[in-house]
């Protein structure tokens, strides 16, 4: 993955673009992307990087870029229209979130309470959309050997 901080606003534009119907030529693609940089007072990227940016958005988001012969070049678009990198990026989070709270959900001791389980609870099925189970199975409780608390 590009290490580049801009590379998030990069890849996101490319994405919009990507998912038009019509698809867009390279050169179209870099004006555009430029456009949007310069927008956000960002220096313009030259070609090797968008090669660059489309290549790791196959590589590392998995997407399928259609590349159809147009006069002396090519269009791109994605192959399925209804794909777009922001559900991988939001995925992984969603994730990470969900193995998060279904932890929190399952504690019970003195740092939490039943309305702050219940909330967590509630929050994760609305993810998931399934129904909240929120019977905690690991019990914190007393240690005989810690004073203190």
């Amino acid at each position: 993955m590009p290490t580049n901080k801009n590379a998030f606003i990069r890849l996101l534009a490319l994405d919009k673009l990507l998912s038009t119907g019509s698809g867009c030529t390279f050169n179209q693609l870099l004006e555009r992307v430029n456009e949007r940089l310069i927008e956000m007072g960002i220096t313009p990227i030259q070609r090797r990087q968008l090669y660059n940016d489309l290549a790791n958005m196959e590589s590392f988001f998995g997407a399928l870029i259609h590349k159809e012969k147009y006069g002396r070049g090519y269009r791109y678009r994605y192959e399925d229209p209804n794909f777009s990198i922001r559900w991988g990026m939001m995925g992984s989070a969603i994730d990470q979130i969900d193995k998060l709270f279904s932890t929190l959900t399952h504690l019970y001791g003195p740092a939490t309470d039943d309305d702050a389980r219940k909330i967590i609870a509630d929050f994760l099925a609305k993810i998931r959309h399934v129904k909240p189970n929120i019977s905690p199975y690991i019990f914190l409780d007393h240690n005989e050997y810690v004073n203190g608390l």
